[in-house]
């Protein structure tokens, strides 16, 4: 098998059959599920697809985050792998690599990725996708609380913790508890989500 698309949705297809024999499969809304076949479709494991969690009315607060058009990254390899092809008016930013972030982080005796949300957090309010930095997430439970976080941050100092303040706060989110995440499963929630927002919907947001 060759063609992309065959290979695609023969993976779905196959995931599809697993969860259902795991009895998960009917966990999940539609949009749920689109989330979480896609992260067991990135990680070829059904354990961390199941693991996601969702706050109350995420999917409509993930959209009213995306109408301020701004989707801020921690690292750059998230921001590579958000596919920006269906909505091409969003700012896509990371600013780990600016050199003001990188001198205030080398200053201060941070982190860039922390740094750089801070930077991010001046201009304004944001869709934020935390996928690798636990730092990042913790620059934004300090506030000013943004409308949206994708906090999936990976790794055994720090990771675990700021994601279960996350998970108790009072900010809508998409996380994994525990010290699974990962830039692939941030880029790929992400881009689950893109693919079930409405154009119809967006196009309203712009008005």
């Amino acid at each position: 098998m060759l063609n992309p698309i065959e290979i695609e949705n023969r993976s779905f297809s196959i995931i599809e059959s697993i969860m259902e024999n795991r009895k998960t499969r009917q966990r999940y809304d539609e949009v749920q599920w689109e989330i979480v076949k896609r992260v067991v479709h990135t990680t070829g494991d059904p354990t961390v697809g199941e693991a996601v969690l969702f706050s109350d009315n995420f999917f409509e607060c993930f959209k009213k985050a995306l109408s301020h058009r701004r989707i801020i990254t921690d690292v750059s390899m998230v921001l590579s792998g958000i596919s920006k092809v269906k909505f091409p008016m969003i700012d896509y930013r990371c600013h780990i690599a600016d050199e003001d972030v990188s001198s205030c982080a080398k200053n201060m005796g941070i982190s860039r990725a922390y740094a750089g949300i801070d930077k991010a957090l001046k201009s304004g309010d944001a869709l934020f996708v935390i996928g690798n930095a636990p730092t990042a997430l913790r620059r934004l439970l300090e506030g000013p609380h943004p409308s949206f976080v994708i906090g999936v941050p990976v790794g055994f100092v720090g990771a675990a913790e700021w994601k279960a303040k996350l998970i108790y706060s009072d900010i809508p989110y998409i996380s994994i508890s525990g010290s699974r995440g990962g830039s692939t499963i941030a880029a790929a929630i992400t881009n689950a989500l893109l693919k079930c927002v409405n154009d119809d919907y967006f196009e309203f947001g712009r008005r």
